[in-house]
């Protein structure tokens, strides 16, 4: 299902990789939720975004740790950009 999502991402289907993505998130695949973080965070849902990149941080996923970095700094939370790393 994970593979389903990125290529429906690669294709431009956004909301269908959304859809799939959110399906194996919520299972707890760190990947997914890296990858749907960063799909919300380009549709310019910052909150979601950081919900689900946190979330896969949180299982360790380094990805995700360099994305909410990036997102901190970005957004002017210097503080939580320097714990990151």
């Amino acid at each position: 299902m994970y593979n389903l999502g990125i290529l429906y991402y690669e294709e431009g289907e956004k909301a269908k990789a959304k859809e799939w993505l959110e399906k194996v998130a919520s299972k707890g695949d760190a990947e997914a939720m890296s990858n749907l973080g960063v799909l919300y965070y380009e549709e310019g849902e910052k909150a979601k975004a950081k919900e689900w990149l946190e979330k896969s941080a949180a299982k360790g996923n380094a990805y995700a740790m360099n994305k909410l970095e990036y997102f901190y700094e970005k957004e002017g939370e210097k503080s939580k950009s320097e714990r990151m790393v």
